[in-house]
C-alpha cells in the first residue's frame, strides 16, 4: 500500500514541475550521476526560496493571523497531515484541550 505524500504551502511556492521531473529521474540515474543531480535539485529549490523571499510579499500569509489561538490551531491542523495515526490522537488531545481553555478563558472574562 502506497503512503499518501503531502506538500507544505512553502514546497508549492518553491517546488516546479521541472524539479519534481529531476527528483523523479534521481533513482534512475547511474551512481555517480546521484549526487551532483541531488546538489543540483537542492540548489535550484534554494534560489527559489531566495526568489520567493526577495519579492518582499507576504508570501506565508498564515503568519500573518492576528488571533494567537488562532494561529496555534491552524499551525497544528497543518502538522497533524504529517502525523501517524498515533501522534494524531495525541495531537486531537491537544486541540480539544486548547478549546477548552479557550471557552473557559471567554466565560471567565
Amino acid at each position: 500500500m502506497e503512503q499518501e505524500q503531502y506538500t507544505t504551502e512553502y514546497d508549492g511556492l518553491i517546488q516546479t514541475r521541472d524539479l519534481q521531473m529531476l527528483k523523479s529521474m534521481l533513482p534512475f540515474a547511474n551512481v555517480r550521476s546521484q549526487m551532483p543531480l541531488a546538489i543540483l535539485i537542492q540548489t535550484l529549490e534554494f534560489q527559489n526560496t531566495l526568489r520567493i523571499f526577495q519579492n518582499n510579499a507576504n508570501v506565508l500569509s498564515a503568519c500573518s493571523v492576528n488571533n494567537e489561538p488562532d494561529r496555534k490551531t491552524a499551525m497544528i491542523q497543518t502538522l497533524r497531515r504529517f502525523c501517524t495515526p498515533k501522534e494524531r490522537e495525541t495531537v486531537d488531545t491537544l486541540l480539544n484541550i486548547m478549546c477548552v481553555m479557550e471557552n473557559y478563558d471567554s466565560f471567565t472574562n
